[in-house]
């Protein structure tokens, strides 16, 4: 397979699918929808990471810090709580709990 092909096909498409995961997270409440739009976070992590797009990476990582919801922890929901709780292939699991740490504190000092 093209690697090439794949990077394009992914900076194509990278903003519409942070946009589609986004909203839809935090307009529904639906377990399932829920489920799979951290799930779509959580590859598109790691597909930005193995192709070394690091904007679209911390992108998608600071979309996911966002939904923790720490900064407002009263309007908390368990989708928020699931967004916590995101894991990653072990491969690039270090920069992005790095940077996902990173965001909880500042919101956590804030």
């Amino acid at each position: 397979m093209d690697i090439g092909i794949l990077r394009f096909m992914m900076e194509v498409c990278w903003a519409p699918m942070m946009a589609a995961f986004s909203v839809t997270l935090d307009q529904s409440d639906d377990k399932a929808a829920t489920s799979l739009c951290l799930l779509g976070f959580r590859c598109a992590v790691h597909v930005t990471s193995v192709m070394c797009m690091q904007t679209q990476r911390d992108a998608f990582v600071t979309s996911v810090a966002k939904f923790t919801y720490l900064h407002n922890a009263a309007d908390m929901k368990q989708k928020n709580v699931d967004a916590v709780k995101v894991r990653v292939n072990k491969d690039e699991a270090h920069n992005f709990i790095f940077s996902l740490n990173s965001l909880i504190s500042l919101c956590l000092c804030q």
